[in-house]
């Protein structure tokens, strides 16, 4: 009797780790990969002048051959990245390695306040 005991215990850790091992445990962290990325796009004959997507997706829109991604709503490759402003949300276009304005193109409001 101890000794099936011990077989049904030594089943379960065993069949816990194959659990574990294969789908249990913590998730899986998709490495930031679906946090938001924002653009600017200067074409004045835009209609939208900013656009959002996951960094994941970003891999899907088209680039030119200075690095510029193509904008979904006008198609030019006048975008910039930027940032939403927390005052109208937005997308306000950093000024210099990632450096925002001191005050919001739309709204005229500090964007980070």
């Amino acid at each position: 009797m101890k000794q099936m005991i011990l077989v049904v215990v030594a089943l379960a850790a065993v069949g816990g780790a194959i659990y574990f091992a294969t789908q249990g445990g913590q998730k899986k962290s998709d490495e930031g990969m679906s946090r938001e990325a924002v653009f600017y796009c200067a074409n004045p004959s835009c209609p939208e002048h900013d656009f959002s997507c996951s960094l994941r997706e970003l891999g899907n829109l088209e680039v030119d051959e200075d690095g510029n991604f193509k904008c979904p709503h006008c198609g030019s490759f006048e975008t910039t990245r930027g940032q939403a402003c927390l005052s109208c949300g937005k997308a306000v276009p950093y000024v210099g390695h990632g450096s925002m304005p001191e005050k919001c193109p739309h709204c005229g409001q500090n964007p980070v306040q």
